[in-house]
């Protein structure tokens, strides 16, 4: 699959994002993929052996006993910026994925989610923004019954992140939960510099991004942006989605 005539359509859609500023910065896309790429993806999703338990992994620091269950034994991930991970797919599915890491971590995509939220990436690095570089680092997030996220702002190295739907909730409820959430916490002076995840009730759910396939979230890290998922029911539900985050290195 050739990924070349794609680049253009995707920076229209990541141009044409209408920008949310309040309680911070974030935006949200529908069909922000061209529906060939989201047919590709379907076909070509990884096996669920592929993945690593993301409580197992450093990508969160969580407390608890041995043997005991919490929510983020439920979410599985596998770096697609990582070779090792990446060689864990099979070689018939491979090859995509390794097409599509390379056409995501293209300098124009790069620059052009940077570009979304340019007056916040100038505030955050001011004159030293010539001299500073960024990194991408996508994964694929795969969500079962009982996961949920609690609100956190994200680590202080981040600098924007794309949270992409590659499958759509089954439950009919027009007021849905499932897809990300923007939230307000309780006591209005409250933020967060590292990243750290809190507990859901001392937050205000202020927007809900719908989990629908080739929905989009977007958001610019700040101490405040803090974000999460609901728990999910005990219902047959999964949640398939590509995290792409760009880092200052």
């Amino acid at each position: 699959m050739n990924f070349n005539s794609y680049i253009q359509p995707l920076l229209y859609k990541i141009k044409d994002c209408k920008l949310f500023t309040f309680p911070y910065p974030y935006a949200e896309k529908e069909e922000l993929f061209p529906e060939e790429i989201i047919d590709k993806i379907e076909k070509n999703f990884p096996e669920l052996s592929n993945f690593d338990r993301n409580s197992d992994t450093k990508n969160v620091i969580i407390n608890k006993k041995a043997n005991e269950e919490h929510p983020y034994d439920f979410r599985y991930t596998l770096t697609l910026t990582d070779k090792k991970d990446l060689n864990k797919i099979s070689i018939d599915k491979r090859t995509f994925w390794e097409n599509l890491t390379k056409f995501l971590c293209s300098p124009e995509i790069v620059k052009e989610l940077l570009t979304l939220y340019l007056p916040f990436v100038k505030k955050r690095f001011g004159e030293d923004l010539q001299s500073t570089k960024f990194s991408p680092h996508i994964s694929l997030l795969y969500d079962k019954a009982k996961y949920s996220l609690g609100p956190h702002t994200d680590l202080v190295e981040k600098v924007v992140t794309i949270i992409i739907y590659l499958s759509n909730e089954n439950l009919n409820d027009s007021n849905s939960k499932f897809g990300t959430s923007v939230y307000l916490p309780k006591d209005p002076t409250f933020i967060c510099e590292k990243g750290l995840h809190y507990n859901h009730d001392d937050f205000y759910r202020h927007h809900t991004c719908r989990f629908k396939i080739n929905n989009s979230f977007s958001f610019f890290r700040t101490n405040n942006s803090f974000h999460g998922v609901e728990p999910i029911p005990d219902v047959p539900q999964e949640r398939k989605l590509i995290q792409y985050s760009i880092f200052e290195i």
